[in-house]
């Protein structure tokens, strides 16, 4: 209670919350004014020139300050000393636990823009305004169900957001919506056994690591794949689903070795460098810097699916005749394995055994465009291909030479 003190100092209680009159006034005790040091954090960052840490203990602490859900805020511009008063918990009793922090600000046309400290947890996102112990500061949970599930995955990306790993997917978290993004890649991210792609490996998917490109403006995870390997080997990452910026289009990667790390490396009068660690083998490599190829492992070799090809109707054939690329670059289409569906009574989401025909590169080049046939001569239901090559190269577009076969017509008796 406000007011006008007293002539004498009043004697101060030493338990939390009991209060003492001082004149006009009507102190309280809120706890303990000893800075203690933090036992620990899972994640920390510092924002708005204080530091800022999150999950400090893997339990709740007897002196109510510590435990998984713990966000603590040390003094500005003092990393040493932390104010027990600047402490709270976030969603305390949820079941959950602190999974990353993020930072950027918010800013509407006319308006100055306003710092906002974003603090994950596995399946919600909390927003939190200014300073501990100041008059503006606030905690409002996002309306969403998605948090993060891997920490080193957030992302704040320039345009669009912090980009981070969900239960549900990539997903972006704008200041205001939180939606996902990795629809495309779906497949690639959770494991279906109808399909020939084996997706992420959930048990590990804590370790996935994330960064950016700066040439081109790109949003790269790295994340564990299931496979058949022994438990000593699970959790390394070894495809990098890249998400484009500006394009807004995804690319998958299947690196030739295994990583855990990921970093954007940022060095004044230089072009931020990519680079990953070995999962094993003690090695540091850089990526999207323009090599040719790889000195330990030759000329990149890729792949790529385009969309299916099928009738207007259900029950109608085509007549394929061929496949035809246009490319740019150094690199060469070398096959392409066709998946074919020729038969009206097969179940039309099955495919006979994929057909492999190798690629007719054009020997009429203007520099480095070029054109590539793959002659099919078939007629099927549906049809699709792997399209395989090494070196770099850009596909301009993808062609496929098809007549649609009519459906025949029963004869009218007159």
């Amino acid at each position: 209670q406000g007011g006008t003190s007293g002539a004498l100092q009043p004697t101060w209680p030493t338990t939390a919350d009991v209060t003492v009159r001082d004149g006009q006034i009507v102190w309280k005790n809120t706890g303990t004014d000893t800075s203690t040091v933090p036992p620990g954090a899972a994640h920390g960052m510092v924002h708005g020139g204080a530091p800022w840490i999150f999950n400090t203990r893997f339990t709740n602490s007897d002196d109510g300050l510590d435990g998984p859900s713990s966000l603590r805020m040390g003094d500005v511009g003092n990393l040493l000393s932390w104010n027990p008063l600047n402490q709270i918990f976030i969603g305390k009793d949820d079941q959950q636990e602190g999974m990353g922090l993020a930072s950027f600000s918010l800013g509407e046309s006319g308006i100055i823009p306003t710092g906002q400290l974003v603090a994950f947890k596995q399946f919600s996102t909390h927003s939190i305004t200014g300073l501990m112990g100041s008059p503006n500061f606030a905690v409002n949970r996002v309306k969403t169900d998605m948090g993060c599930i891997a920490p080193r995955s957030i992302e704040f990306v320039s345009g669009r957001g912090i980009i981070r790993l969900t239960h549900r997917g990539v997903a972006v978290f704008d200041g205001i919506n939180d939606y996902v993004i990795s629809d495309p890649v779906r497949p690639y991210l959770f494991d279906d056994d109808t399909l020939d792609i084996r997706g992420m490996d959930m048990d590990y998917a804590y370790f996935s690591k994330a960064t950016q490109v700066v040439n081109p403006m790109l949003y790269a995870l790295a994340i564990p794949v299931i496979t058949d390997q022994t438990d000593a080997t699970r959790g390394n990452l070894k495809r990098l689903l890249i998400f484009d910026v500006l394009l807004k289009l995804w690319t998958v990667v299947n690196l030739p070795f295994p990583i855990s790390a990921l970093y954007q490396a940022i060095v004044p009068s230089t072009l931020p460098l990519t680079i990953c660690g070995g999962y094993s083998d003690g090695k540091i490599r850089r990526l999207f810097c323009g090599d040719p190829d790889w000195e330990e492992y030759g000329p990149v070799t890729w792949s790529f699916r385009p969309q299916e090809i099928f009738s207007n109707s259900a029950t109608r054939r085509v007549y394929v005749r061929q496949l035809l690329l246009r490319c740019f670059g150094a690199g060469v289409p070398t096959s392409a394995a066709f998946r074919l569906n020729e038969s009206t009574t097969e179940d039309p989401n099955s495919s006979t055994p994929p057909l492999t025909l190798p690629m007719q590169n054009s020997q009429t080049r203007i520099g480095t465009r070029f054109e590539s046939i793959a002659p099919l001569h078939r007629t099927v239901l549906n049809v699709t291909a792997d399209i395989s090559g090494t070196g770099q190269i850009e596909i301009d577009a993808v062609e496929w030479e098809v007549t649609d076969k009519h459906a025949a017509v029963p004869l009218q008796m007159v």
